[in-house]
């Protein structure tokens, strides 16, 4: 399983995780273009309605979305289906596993984009 699954079910399923990692987390961490859709649409719900989603609540979003491609809607709404229940894990390593992941990919896009000038 991947990071990326674990931090987005927890994101939709763990109040205190939630709020805790939100603030830190970016779109652009999430490689993966399905992610990144489904980690936007979290983002703006909790924003607009101070509220952790339903699975529900994402996959009207993302089908109401004009702006996606078909491959990308496809993907986005299979990613939704598997944003069950998280198997119950340690607070403290869920919360370490979540920041040294936003370190990486933050290094990563860092280099990217310096790549990227030179």
């Amino acid at each position: 399983m991947r990071i990326e699954l674990t931090i987005l079910k927890n994101l939709v399923h763990n109040e205190d995780f939630a709020r805790k990692t939100l603030p830190f987390l970016k779109e652009e961490y999430f490689s993966d273009s399905s992610e990144r859709v489904v980690f936007k649409r979290i983002t703006e719900f909790m924003t607009k309605y101070n509220a952790r989603p339903t699975r529900e609540a994402i996959g009207i979003e993302i089908e109401s979305s004009t702006s996606l491609n078909e491959q990308d809607h496809k993907m986005s709404m299979e990613l939704v289906k598997q944003l069950n229940e998280p198997e119950p894990v340690t607070m403290d390593w869920l919360l370490e596993t979540t920041e040294a992941f936003c370190q990486e990919r933050a290094v990563f896009n860092a280099v990217m984009d310096s790549i990227a000038i030179l």
